[in-house]
């Protein structure tokens, strides 16, 4: 099973969008300047950066796979034998995704997006041959990039 997404939904930001995150990251490293947080200073200046950056970026074109050995996205081939379980989340607001659980600690779980014509029941019993299958919710990190577009 093969198919190709967006790496992520597209949402062109609007200009104010970025005015408000400029200002947003001067006001916030002003205050931390105040209180003499000069490393929380910089760590807001970098963040609001970085945001404003991957904001600009258009999402590329992934290409994604299932198959006998594990999950393909992109170039990099994530092993069923280094994965817990995995969730088909047909219903979320943005787009269909598929939330893998992976057994290692710093990154737990990795969202694929469904694109169009990929049927969610097709995926959810091929990936029922080799991994469980387990409710995840999605992080508050997934949450507040939802909200702001990102």
């Amino acid at each position: 099973m093969e198919w190709q997404v967006l790496e992520y939904p597209h949402d062109p930001k609007h200009p104010n969008w970025f005015w408000l995150l400029g200002g947003a990251v001067i006001v916030g490293a002003i205050v931390a300047v105040l209180f003499k947080n000069f490393l929380l200073a910089i760590l807001i200046v970098l963040g609001g950066f970085t945001s404003m950056m991957f904001g600009a970026r258009r999402p590329e074109v992934i290409r994604c796979a299932l198959n006998d050995k594990g999950i393909t996205i992109k170039n990099r081939l994530y092993l069923y034998e280094q994965l817990k379980s995995f969730w088909v989340d047909a219903e979320h607001p943005v787009e269909p995704r598929i939330i893998i659980e992976a057994k290692k600690m710093f990154l737990p779980h990795t969202l694929i997006p469904l694109g169009e014509g990929v049927s969610a029941e097709q995926v959810r019993s091929y990936l029922a041959r080799f991994l469980t299958e387990e409710k995840h919710e999605h992080s508050l990190i997934d949450i507040i990039g939802d909200i702001f577009g990102l």
